[in-house]
């Protein structure tokens, strides 16, 4: 997943697909490519998991965990209790997860 997620990080594909087995690290991988552009170069993210319960058990977790940690992250994060947990609000750029199924 390294390569893969070095060509998402350098930019200038359009596109960059990944052929992958399971428990392959691909969620790590999604998880260093949202944090970086948010710390980096915030824009609007849609991560498409799986199934609801993926996002809620699995994926919504980890990533607020990442944001949580990750001290650059951290402040840049508005955490607002009401909204449902698969939605906050990274300052200046916005980030949702849906699920395909």
């Amino acid at each position: 997943m390294i390569p893969w997620s070095a060509a998402v990080h350098r930019g200038g594909y359009r596109r960059v697909v990944a052929v992958t087995a399971a428990q392959s690290g691909k969620t790590d991988s999604m998880l260093d490519i949202i944090g970086a552009r948010l710390d980096q170069r915030p824009a609007p993210i849609l991560y498409v998991g799986p199934t609801k319960e993926f996002l809620t058990d699995q994926f919504e977790p980890r990533l607020m965990a990442l944001l949580d940690e990750a001290e650059t992250l951290a402040n840049k994060v508005v955490h607002l209790s009401d909204w449902p947990p698969w939605r906050y609000l990274p300052r200046h750029s916005s980030r949702r997860a849906t699920w395909a199924g």
